[in-house]
């Protein structure tokens, strides 16, 4: 019996891509485990995109769906995708802000990612994970690119 992950799915708007169509991705969801990160390492990694030539943000979450298909485009949520440059692996984090201090992770991709931080976290290690979370933050060489991408504003 095979058996499916519950998805996220997420809609890029392509026009703020600078791309003709959006781009539709897919996360696992990781929010049962409830691993929360600090609003604390979103004002750093703003710093960094400031900072960083390979560091970017662009407002273009255009529409997003729960895995129980619920609407959640309105809320504010944040996605980054980053390149490692060592082998090219590209990994993507999906949070939530849930209150004015805390995150919490949503989603990863891609499933091999998920895969591997899910068995870690079901034994009380986030290592890879969290680590590559800070890896963003203090070693910004280390990254080929990384992108923050979040929900439009209202009035889309």
């Amino acid at each position: 019996m095979v058996f499916f992950k519950k998805k996220w799915s997420i809609i890029l708007d392509g026009k703020k891509l600078g791309k003709e169509a959006d781009e539709k991705l897919n996360f696992a969801d990781f929010g049962e485990f409830g691993v929360k990160v600090g609003f604390d390492f979103f004002t750093d990694l703003w710093v960094e995109i400031e900072k960083q030539e390979n560091y970017k943000e662009v407002q273009c979450i255009k529409d997003l769906k729960s895995p129980k298909k619920e609407d959640f485009s309105s809320k504010t949520m944040f996605l980054i995708m980053a390149i490692y440059k060592r082998d090219n692996t590209e990994v993507g984090v999906f949070f939530n802000l849930v209150d004015r201090e805390n995150l919490l992770i949503l989603g990863l991709w891609p499933d091999r990612f998920y895969n591997v931080c899910k068995e870690q976290v079901t034994t009380g290690n986030n290592t890879l994970l969290l680590g590559m979370l800070d890896s963003i933050i203090i070693n910004p060489e280390e990254w080929k690119e990384v992108k923050l991408y979040t929900t439009l504003p209202a009035n889309k």
